[in-house]
């Protein structure tokens, strides 16, 4: 299993949807972190198992995307690394995330 690394924006985007989860559902937030945890310990073990959803674009061609389990809406943005996973942002799917990512990167 490869460790996962958190860019400083994935890490804020963590805290920010926690909070706004939160504030509509408290139970929900948890089970946000819970699905959070699990889709990180997925990527760590089988890190191809995200889309090249960028490919095509040259900034961005080697980011993989994935949901976040039980919370389809977010996605987990992250490039794999020889000795770890780096997560560049976790994104909700109504955001502009083309132009998210490549400020971003």
């Amino acid at each position: 299993m490869k460790p996962l690394v958190l860019r400083p924006l994935a890490d804020l985007d963590i805290d920010n949807y926690y909070i706004y989860i939160k504030n509509e559902n408290p139970q929900a937030a948890m089970r946000f972190i819970d699905s959070l945890q699990a889709t990180f310990a997925n990527i760590g073990n089988f890190s191809a198992i995200g889309s090249l959803r960028f490919n095509h674009l040259t900034l961005l061609e080697k980011v993989r995307v994935i949901n976040v389990k039980n919370f389809a809406n977010y996605q987990i943005f992250y490039i794999e690394r020889d000795n770890h996973i780096e997560v560049i942002r976790i994104l909700h799917s109504s955001m502009d995330i083309s132009q998210d990512m490549l400020n971003a990167n």
